[in-house]
């Protein structure tokens, strides 16, 4: 699961990066 957290944490920065400023809201929606 570190690898899925990983890539999945570099993908939502790269696709949202107003969410990437809010790293509370960025984990929490991408992983719900």
């Amino acid at each position: 699961m570190s690898s899925t957290l990983k890539d999945g944490n570099e993908e939502h920065q790269a696709e949202t990066p107003k969410m990437a400023t809010d790293g509370g809201d960025r984990t929490k929606d991408w992983r719900p």
